[in-house]
């Protein structure tokens, strides 16, 4: 297991620090900023003032809904990102 710091984090760290645990001397991390999880907090803070008197239950099942959102968007924008060059090779195919 490597431990490193995400690219947003590091420059909070001394060089020393920086050089021994940044992800782009890390091998097989690739051009990654690992902060990915954090993305959808943003859109979810308006989310949290009306969730804030909720009991946990609602609460827990409204942030759900939200996230799901997220993710569902996610999901339709990938698509659009690979889909035409997978039908391109499709036609290849089937020419």
């Amino acid at each position: 297991m490597d431990y490193v710091i995400p690219k947003l984090h590091i420059h909070g760290h001394n060089l020393k620090c920086q050089l021994s645990f940044s992800l782009n001397y890390t091998l097989g991390v690739g051009r990654t900023d690992i902060e990915g999880i954090k993305r959808p907090w943003a859109n979810i803070g308006p989310v949290a003032t009306s969730t804030h008197e909720m009991g946990p239950g609602t609460r827990h099942d409204t942030l759900d809904d939200h996230l799901h959102h997220w993710n569902w968007t996610k999901t339709v924008a990938l698509s659009k990102t690979f889909l035409p060059p997978f039908c391109m090779i499709i036609k290849v195919i089937y020419r």
